[in-house]
């Protein structure tokens, strides 16, 4: 398959309801360069994916394996931070502990709004969580 196509491939995969595509690069038979494509699918989506995957690439055959995927209940915080708002990600772990990442998507569109570095929209959405979060954390003492 010509690499050139890997990311349309991934593009329409992920259109067609992929939670998470991968390549990986490896040796296949008689010691030839190959790419393995690993798509983390729901059940609903599975005929979809496989769909695109008989498609879109030179395979003939798919493997499939059903695996179990443990995920942290989380919900979406907006945060202003200059030229715009970035949608923070918070994963809630437990006793009172957080995972908190901002939005690449949003990040990415501030950056290219205002010319700044996307690090420096990144750390300023960070920031501006950790400033409100510690309002809250006043507040409710």
């Amino acid at each position: 398959m010509n690499p050139q196509a890997y990311e349309y491939v991934m593009d329409r995969l992920f259109a067609v309801g992929a939670l998470d595509v991968a390549l990986t690069p490896v040796i296949m038979k008689r010691s030839r360069p190959g790419v393995v494509v690993s798509c983390l699918v729901s059940r609903e989506q599975v005929d979809a994916v496989l769909e695109v995957l008989f498609q879109e690439t030179t395979a003939l055959g798919v493997r499939m394996q059903e695996i179990a995927r443990q995920v942290l209940a989380r919900r979406f915080v907006t945060v202003a931070v200059p030229g715009g708002t970035v949608r923070m990600k918070v994963a809630t772990i437990g006793a009172g502990w957080e995972k908190v990442a901002p939005e690449y998507v949003d990040c990415q569109k501030v950056a290219s709004v205002t010319g700044q570095p996307l690090a420096m929209v990144m750390n300023a959405a960070r920031l501006a969580y950790a400033q409100l979060d510690s309002r809250k954390k006043r507040s409710r003492s």
